[in-house]
Parts: structure tokens; sequence; C-alpha cells
């Protein structure tokens, strides 16, 4: 999936969710979060199961949905 890339303009917004758990990277293209962290969705590919593109602290990477909710 995508990589991390720096946010150039400001995509719509599909609303927002809060990460239940903490992430850590374990390669150069994913984004570290906290429990609590409140990430903006840009995308959803296949609804609530499948990988979002997400916003978080100005970087934008795809992510799958089942660590986010």
């Amino acid at each position: 999936m995508d990589g991390i890339s720096d946010l150039t303009s400001d995509p719509k917004v599909l609303g927002y969710c809060e990460a239940q758990y903490d992430f850590s990277p374990m390669e150069t293209n994913q984004i570290a979060f906290k429990v609590g962290a409140r990430i903006a969705i840009l995308s959803k590919l296949r609804g609530n199961r499948g990988w979002w593109k997400g916003r978080l602290d100005g970087k934008v990477c795809s992510r799958v949905a089942s660590i986010l909710l």
C-alpha cells in the first residue's frame, strides 16, 4: 500500500478514528501512534475491514483498519 508522504494539500476528511492500540513501525513507510491518537480518515478500501488511508501529524499512511479500531 501507500507509504508515508508529506501532506501538500488537504484531502477531504471522511471522519476521524481513535487508535485503540499503540503501534510501533517496523518499516520506514509506517507511522507510529499511541492509544488514543486521533487519526483523520482520508479514504477506506473495503470498508471497516480493509485498508484505510489516514493522516496523523501531517503525515499520510495506509493502515489495516483493525489496527485503528
